[in-house]
């Protein structure tokens, strides 16, 4: 029940599973109805991990986020030993918050009295209290909060004794790419436009910390993970037979052709590896006789308009089995 004693209602009825043809949206007021919300975060948000902030938003010592978990003030703050710590943003005097805003300080301070406390937690300075008997500053430090990291994300967890983070990520790991994946084929790409004369974008100096660097569109693309009107790509003149003969030079036959599109937006469309694609795929291989395309292909062309459609589209066009198209990337076969 709701800690405010008010429980929304719900009859049997709106939580009796259907079939999907017969299913129906729910409810208007569970969307706004106060009650819902509080049973939200009571039964949601502060029982279970909640992502918090990304860990290069953390990366020098007294660098700190500020956040709130189910309605509770929360800071992350990188320790001067280098350690990740979240703490309640509440100071243990008055309750003042010890930061208004993500930044970097050397220590944390309460603007409302002045208490003082390390990067680690423990309380440092309190004004005033030199001779009040019985005050031992160790048993006053910040309330500290689970935290956990993964995969450059870092993640709170307000319960008293929550599962190990890795016990809901188990075997996300393996299904996954790293998160450095797209900043490999954003340089790599750059490079190779660098052998081109002709490719619309040159950066010689390219690197990892630059892509990283760049301004984020939208999660995970960055700017330098989209592709120039060219990266070098090469041009296909078709022609007929008789054009074929009088080339001055090598030519390179059509064994098949195929297409299919599909809405980019429809119920449990997979987005990472869309059945149009495959389909497409398995279409032309079957008409050109390919049953491995990796051991077939002496080359492909693919075209990459963010950073991160390469793993994608090398598992969709079947140059690898689902989960591996990231790691074909970070090993260099591409």
């Amino acid at each position: 029940m709701a800690k405010n004693g008010s429980f929304p209602p719900l009859k049997a009825v709106d939580l009796r599973v259907r079939p999907l043809a017969r299913a129906e949206t729910i409810p208007s007021a569970w969307y706004t109805d106060p009650r819902f919300h509080a049973l939200d975060r009571e039964a949601i948000f502060a029982t279970t991990w909640q992502h918090v902030a990304d860990s290069h938003q953390l990366a020098q010592p007294g660098d700190h986020v500020i956040a709130e978990v189910a309605g509770e003030p929360i800071i992350v703050v990188r320790g001067k030993d280098g350690a990740l710590r979240a703490f309640f943003n509440v100071c243990r005097h008055r309750g003042g918050p010890l930061a208004m805003k993500d930044g970097n300080a050397d220590m944390l301070m309460c603007k409302y009295h002045g208490w003082t406390y390390r990067l680690d937690g423990m309380l440092r300075g309190v004004p005033h209290f030199n001779r009040v008997e019985l005050f031992d500053k160790r048993d006053y430090g910040l309330t500290p909060v689970h935290l956990a990291e993964w995969e450059g994300l870092v993640f709170v967890s307000l319960a008293e004794r929550p599962k190990p983070l890795e016990t809901y990520l188990k075997d996300i790991r393996e299904r996954v790419a790293p998160t450095h994946i797209g900043n490999l084929v954003a340089v790599k790409d750059r490079l190779a436009a660098l052998r081109n004369p002709k490719a619309h974008l040159h950066i010689p100096d390219i690197s990892l910390e630059m892509v990283e660097a760049s301004p984020m569109l939208w999660d995970p693309i960055r700017y330098l993970d989209t592709c120039p009107s060219s990266d070098g790509a090469m041009a296909l003149v078709i022609g007929s037979e008789a054009v074929a003969d009088a080339a001055p030079g090598p030519v390179a036959w059509v064994h098949a052709m195929a297409m299919r599109s599909e809405p980019t937006m429809f119920a449990r469309r997979d987005q990472v590896n869309p059945l149009a694609g495959r389909q497409c795929a398995k279409d032309l291989y079957e008409q050109a006789g390919v049953t491995n395309p990796r051991d077939d292909f002496d080359c492909a062309e693919v075209y990459v308009p963010f950073s991160w459609y390469e793993p994608m589209w090398l598992e969709n066009l079947g140059f690898c089995a689902d989960g591996d198209g990231w790691k074909l990337t970070e090993a260099g076969a591409t």
